[in-house]
């Protein structure tokens, strides 16, 4: 992890962004304390799954589970397999 003063990364962004790109970690620092850290960027889960439909790669579902009324705990994972099959088996 490399540190730097806010002035030196102004004056190299183009060198620090290269060096985040290759995975590094970059802590900013405003008179020797730490305000920021440059880390290489992650999509989100979602931005990932989006990407792959639109190449066809999966089908992203239809269902929105945070409105459920219900929730599958205390089911084993043999129950919860058997309730995966019958619903596939309704389609």
């Amino acid at each position: 992890m490399k540190t730097d003063n806010i002035a030196k990364l102004k004056a190299n962004l183009s060198r620090y962004l290269k060096l985040v790109q290759r995975g590094e970690r970059v802590v900013v620092l405003d008179r020797r304390t730490p305000v920021a850290e440059l880390v290489p960027y992650q999509p989100a889960p979602e931005e990932v799954f989006e990407r792959l439909a639109r190449e066809g790669k999966c089908r992203l579902g239809r269902q929105n589970f945070k409105d459920l009324k219900f929730t599958p705990l205390g089911l084993s994972s043999r129950q919860l397999d058997k309730f995966v099959a019958d619903a596939k088996a309704d389609r």
